[in-house]
């Protein structure tokens, strides 16, 4: 339902929510699907032999039959009536297959007929009902079959119990359609596509979507529009049925027909990218030459007018717009100011929520997005699309065209007819959902790690019903994640989302749409980090949408040739135990380093190995010093470094005062001896010694310099780095966006484990509590789940680098 016409409803001071002069909703559903079979009888009856047999007769279909439009169709030919809500007044006989036994309770005394006495026209005459019946009167329960198994969705009262199977199967057919308004152009009248049975019903009445309608009727009518309000604004608007076959094959059609290059990247049925710019350069010919002559190439062979824009992606897909509806548009590097300057910022690829935080700031165009900074733009809407917004306002784009896309994600939605009533029947239905995602991950062969859970539940203050029967209605969306191993289990993945369902907290009578989502997907068999999971874990956590993966120190693999520096004679004391590569130009903190996501392990340990590849191998001399035994240890892996603290408290106090100089024995380590700025993550270049003395605890033993620390720049966070800035960033953060963003809260992460690598814990601690008291006051449960998912992963790396946690308050 729109939402004009939900405030409308509201509105009414009666609080009828609009449908008391007809009875109630219900009574005037019941009164609109009455008319909609009386208009269309006659119609009928002109395709066929009409008849009386069925007069006075009127049927109520339930559970499952071969087909409830034809017994609906046959009722219209013969004279009889069909009743899609059940009426114990009205209805005479209820057609069905089979009913569980609870049913036939509900129902006894009434006439349960058979499909069979519907469809046996070819008699001429009104059979007995008795040779059709479903059951006698038993008296022991009556045991019954199956067609669905463990996909029965236990919904409202008298719903479908295939509901789900039927729905997934009407999706099917309807994926191939997208946009397909040069269909419409053959036809000269206003025409629209919609999913109804008549089109001579009164408008207001009329509750189809449209899905697609021609040049001709889009004054003002829109896809996705109820047919009724497009009525009024186009009163010779007319429907007409779909055609999936024309749209197949002319989307067949047209793409052999672009079949000029092999840079072609399909968007929908109807609608192409393709990279003509080799092709250009190799024939020599002008652009208009070639959108001409494939425009005219597709007029023929199909009879649909093309529109072609031609730019770089963003600015084809706006000149597309101009091009429309039969024609072609150029546009030139030269004219790209003009052309975007007093563009609605809506019409780049932004959403709703987006579009609304650009309006709140006064940007209405894209002039006006122009006059915001590239800083602004990061600090508000993220480092990634902020930096997107601001090109493209500009007409930048760069993104290559892609004719081979990776599949991100694998899911399974369903908004339509969603009412429960009990928990279980929620969980019942959740877990017919995962199977269905199990099925389309077997399908397309891959595996997932992250499971995204999407819950729609009616706003506070909308109707119970809505004006569309069994649509969604306004609601708020929630969605919360698992971060988990790669599975296509369908039984892992109803455990997971049913938990996090159950951890939402959600009035079960207030749901009004279900969605699984898997992502990060993999081939099975390919994954390098573990192995894919198959069975239901015990306690699945649930998490944000984000993941993280930071390895353990026992399940990093030791290096191939390390070195160990062992420290004896302190029993009393831990030891710290250091592996070096074998090579000595090591410029990265072995802390940070294992603590860092697999990916970019991996690209650091690709350039060390070039640049160790480019440098001659140093050889290392067992040195005959007491305090230091060098030893050559055999593994796989990269170097790390493994600390081990006792504390007692995680978070050292403040000082008051500066500490005072401690006295070192001078052979306790030689690290306490060495120059103040020599730290365990600098290169260890005191370890080298080819053909030179033995390491000494002095600095006269050192026979080469060491090179001096280079300081880096302190932490920042979208630039900033001191602590007051830090914090009005994080307080915008969450008080202007709805839901963050996954790119921001890894670069948050990101910078918390800077702060680890520069140990400066004591500024850490302050932006966790002030992260920790701004998120978990914000009305949306979304930034708790974020606070939790940043402090796990900064636990980690702090375990990793001190050995405890932090205590957060």
């Amino acid at each position: 339902m729109s939402r004009d016409v939900w405030t409308k409803k509201k509105a009414n001071a009666s609080g009828d929510n609009g449908w008391a002069e007809r009875g109630g909703y219900m009574a005037a559903k019941v009164s609109k699907l009455e008319e909609q079979f009386k208009s269309d009888a006659p119609r009928e009856k002109q395709k066929d032999n009409p008849s009386n047999i069925f007069s006075g007769v009127a049927i109520y279909v339930n559970g499952y039959t071969p087909s409830a439009d034809e017994l609906r169709r046959l009722m219209m030919l013969h004279g009889g009536q069909f009743h899609t809500y059940y009426s114990r007044s009205k209805t005479t006989h209820i057609i069905a297959n089979n009913l569980p036994n609870s049913k036939i309770q509900e129902l006894r005394g009434e006439k349960v007929i058979k499909p069979g006495w519907i469809t046996d026209i070819k008699a001429g005459q009104l059979l007995p009902y008795l040779h059709y019946q479903l059951y006698a009167k038993y008296k022991k329960p009556v045991a019954v079959t199956s067609n669905r198994g463990q996909m029965r969705v236990p919904l409202r009262p008298g719903a479908n119990p295939q509901l789900e199977q039927q729905y997934y199967q009407r999706k099917y057919t309807l994926a191939p359609h997208k946009e397909f308004e040069d269909l419409h152009d053959v036809a000269p009248q206003d025409c629209a596509e919609v999913h109804a049975n008549g089109i001579d019903q009164d408008a207001a009445l009329s509750m189809a979507e449209i899905a697609s309608c021609s040049y001709a009727a889009q004054a003002g009518v829109k896809n996705g529009m109820f047919f009724g309000k497009a009525k009024q604004l186009c009163p010779t608007l007319q429907s007409v049925p779909y055609d999936f076959d024309a749209y197949k094959e002319v989307a067949l059609t047209m793409y052999e027909t672009l079949a000029y290059t092999h840079d072609i990247e399909a968007l929908s049925c109807d609608e192409v990218l393709l990279d003509a710019s080799a092709l250009i350069a190799e024939l020599g010919v002008d652009p208009e030459d070639l959108a001409k002559a494939i425009r005219t190439d597709i007029k023929g062979k199909t009879g649909c007018c093309a529109s072609i824009g031609m730019s770089n992606i963003l600015l084809a897909r706006l000149s597309t717009r101009k091009a429309k509806p039969d024609g072609q548009y150029f546009l030139k590097s030269e004219e790209v100011d003009d052309f975007i300057r007093d563009l609605p910022v809506t019409s780049l690829p932004v959403g709703p929520v987006m579009g609304r935080k650009l309006a709140a700031i006064g940007v209405k165009s894209c002039g006006d997005l122009r006059h915001v900074s590239l800083t602004q733009l990061q600090k508000k809407f993220g480092p990634r699309s902020g930096q997107t917004l601001y090109r493209f306002c500009r007409g930048l784009d760069d993104r290559p065209v892609r004719y081979e896309k990776e599949r991100k994600s694998v899911s399974a939605e369903m908004n339509y007819n969603i009412r429960f009533k009990k928990v279980d029947e929620a969980e019942s239905f959740l877990s017919s959902l995962s199977m269905e995602v199990q099925r389309r991950l077997h399908e397309a062969g891959l595996q997932g790690r992250r499971v995204t859970l999407k819950v729609m539940v009616r706003k506070e203050g909308a109707p119970q019903e809505t004006a569309k029967y069994g649509g969604h209605g306004i609601c708020d969306n929630f969605a919360t994640v698992l971060l988990a191993q790669s599975t296509d289990s369908g039984q892992l993945i109803a455990a997971t989302v049913i938990k996090m369902f159950h951890a939402m907290k959600l009035p079960v009578q207030d749901l009004r749409g279900l969605g699984i989502q898997v992502q990060l997907l993999e081939v099975p068999g390919t994954s390098n980090d573990h192995e894919a999971c198959s069975q239901t874990p015990k306690h699945p956590r649930t998490r944000l949408d984000i993941s993280i993966e930071i390895p353990s120190p026992s399940q990093s693999p030791a290096p191939p040739a390390a070195l160990v520096l062992q420290i004896p004679n302190q029993p009393d004391s831990p030891g710290i135990v250091l592996e070096l590569p074998n090579y000595s130009q090591l410029q990265v903190d072995p802390e940070v380093f294992a603590a860092l996501p697999k990916e970019l392990q991996e690209e650091l340990k690709s350039a060390y190995n070039r640049a160790a590849n480019n440098q001659p191998q140093t050889k290392m001399v067992e040195q005959n010093n007491a305090l230091l035994q060098l030893k050559q240890s055999v593994g796989v892996g990269v170097g790390r470094v493994k600390r081990r603290y006792k504390r007692k408290n995680t978070v050292s106090p403040a000082k008051k005062g500066p500490s005072p100089q401690k006295k070192y024995h001078p052979m306790n380590s030689p690290a306490k001896t060495a120059p103040p700025f020599t730290k365990l993550k600098e290169p260890l270049n005191v370890l080298k010694a080819e053909n030179g003395p033995s390491t000494s605890s002095s600095k006269q033993d050192i026979p080469e310099p060491l090179p001096k620390c280079i300081l880096r720049p302190p932490p920042a966070l979208a630039g900033a780095s001191e602590l007051p800035d830090i914090k009005t960033l994080l307080r915008e953060w969450v008080t202007t966006m709805t839901d963050p963003m996954e790119e921001d809260i890894l670069q948050v992460v990101k910078y918390c484990t800077d702060l680890i690598e520069d140990k400066d814990l004591e500024k850490l601690d302050l932006i966790i509590k002030y992260m920790k008291r701004i998120m978990q006051q914000s009305l949306e449960s979304v930034w708790s789940m974020a606070f939790d998912f940043i402090v796990d992963n900064v636990q980690v790396v702090v375990q990793q680098a001190y050995g405890s946690t932090l205590k957060i308050a």
